[in-house]
């Protein structure tokens, strides 16, 4: 058996781009239209990717990975990419990281992939989420356009990591913020949660347990809901959803497709709703319907 021969170790800042809202968009479109959308995504964050001077490593179902030597080229294809994707049903999350990977087979590895998916995966649609590590190697004035957030957790990951966001609300703080010395402080948050006749409102440093354990704050009991299902927390301006359960907790943002999350972290923004264990499509799921404010 012949094995792999791996290059030394680089540091590099790694780019990871997931497309979400596939599995709706087979369905409303059909299988060839369906394709044919993914794929003009697929290419327009290859071609992103290029115009800001990466290298395209390669792309695994709906997403893409790339690295690059400089961490504000990669910043730069994160924009390209959420300017460029196609829309008709199709959003874009993007992780950026900077760590060690080896090369082999025309691929990379390593921990710092690892990360970089993860972060990928707790973003939402239409916004990049980045590792305190990658702000680290960017010039100031890309350092100017993002937004800090509290410390996220991330899945293999024993510590909580610091986290900056770019996205449709971020632009807007860099449009307020250009030319000063560093990020904008951010915006106090809340979020008010319905379900049936219960109504509950959190504001900044408070945070809740839902699922279907008495001890709950916010008890939803059904059979498929996990005992402690997911929690929501305000810090720092912004408001975090992260689930722990088995089957997952099914999420809509304002007029985004539904999409899973389990066992991760993400941000609320706007308004939507979020079905514990079963899509929200199902005659027997319990639909908690929210509102971000500040």
């Amino acid at each position: 058996m012949r094995l792999a021969m791996f290059e030394a170790a680089v540091d590099r800042s790694l780019l990871l781009a997931d497309i979400s809202g596939s599995t709706a968009l087979y369905d409303t479109v059909g299988n060839e239209e369906g394709a044919r959308r993914i794929h003009a995504c697929l290419d327009a964050m290859r071609d992103a990717i290029l115009a800001a001077g990466g290298r395209f490593v390669g792309a695994k179902g709906d997403d893409v990975l790339a690295s690059f030597d400089a961490a504000d080229a990669a910043l730069t294809a994160a924009r390209f990419i959420l300017d460029a994707v196609p829309t008709g049903g199709l959003a874009v999350h993007v992780g950026l990281h900077f760590g060690s990977v080896v090369s082999a087979r025309n691929d990379i590895f390593g921990d710092a992939v690892n990360v970089t998916a993860r972060l990928a995966g707790a973003a939402n649609p239409g916004e990049v989420l980045i590792s305190e590590d990658f702000v680290a190697q960017l010039l100031p004035e890309g350092r100017a356009a993002l937004r800090p957030l509290a410390p996220m957790s991330l899945k293999g990951k024993p510590l909580p990591m610091g986290v900056y966001s770019l996205g449709q609300d971020t632009r807007i703080f860099e449009m307020a913020g250009r030319g000063a010395a560093g990020p904008p402080a951010p915006l106090p948050a809340s979020i008010a949660f319905r379900f049936e006749d219960r109504e509950v409102r959190l504001m900044d440093a408070q945070n809740v347990a839902i699922g279907r354990a008495s001890d709950n704050a916010f008890v939803v009991d059904r059979p498929w809901v996990s005992r402690r299902h997911a929690t929501i927390a305000v810090s720092a301006g912004r408001v975090q959803f992260t689930d722990h359960s088995s089957y997952g907790t099914w999420l809509t943002l304002d007029a985004t497709a539904e999409f899973l999350v389990r066992r991760e972290t993400v941000l609320l923004v706007g308004r939507g709703r979020f079905s514990l264990g079963i899509t929200a499509a199902d005659e027997d799921a319990a639909v908690i319907e929210f509102e971000v404010g500040s």
